[in-house]
Formats: structure tokens, sequence, C-alpha cells
């Protein structure tokens, strides 16, 4: 459903109900996926994506922890080399997916 279709609604329930429907402003919530495997290296020395990625697994082979490292620190480069192989890989925008809720007094 887009928002003509929700419009349309509206306008049908204002007609054939007499219900004056008030409708907050729609928040699309579009889902991005990639469309390949995609293997990288990242060694640490924003945000790339607007929308979160799902259908997508990590999976960590190794991590060179021979320095005495913080868990912030090893967090930050898991985080950079996810944001770098998503970069790589080919990146595809979903359809959006909608909830809609309906609330009425019980006079209707």
């Amino acid at each position: 459903m887009g928002e003509l279709h929700l419009e349309v609604i509206k306008h049908r329930i204002l007609s054939e109900f007499k219900v004056d429907a008030y409708m907050d402003p729609l928040q699309i919530a579009y889902r991005e996926t990639i469309e390949d495997k995609v293997t990288h290296t990242e060694t640490l020395e924003s945000p790339i994506l607007n929308f979160p990625v799902i259908n997508v697994d990590v999976i960590i082979h190794n991590a060179d922890l021979s320095f005495d490292a913080s868990p912030n620190v090893v967090g930050a480069a898991v985080s950079k080399c996810i944001h770098s192989a998503l970069k790589r890989a080919m990146l595809h925008l979903l359809e959006p997916v909608m909830n809609l809720e309906v609330c009425l007094d019980d006079l209707y």
C-alpha cells in the first residue's frame, strides 16, 4: 500500500461513514540486503547505510588480539570491517514494510 491508497481509504471512510479520520505522517520502513558473499579483511587504524540491513550473516574467522586490546577497540575494528564489506557488496533496497494501526471509539 502506498500513500495514495491510504488517502483513498481515508476519503472513503469520510464519505461512506461520515468519520473524519486523522492520519499521522507516513513512516516508510525500508530494508537493505546484499546480493553476493563478500570476504573482507580490516585493520583498525559513520554508518554507511541509512536503513537496517537484513539477511546478512557475519562470520569472524580470525581476530588478532596479540596486543592488549580493550573490548571497545575490538568492537570498533569489527564494526569498521563490516561497514567496509557492505560497501563492497551489491546492496539492494527492498520493498518497504508497512504496519497499519486503526484506532476507533467504541461508538463506531
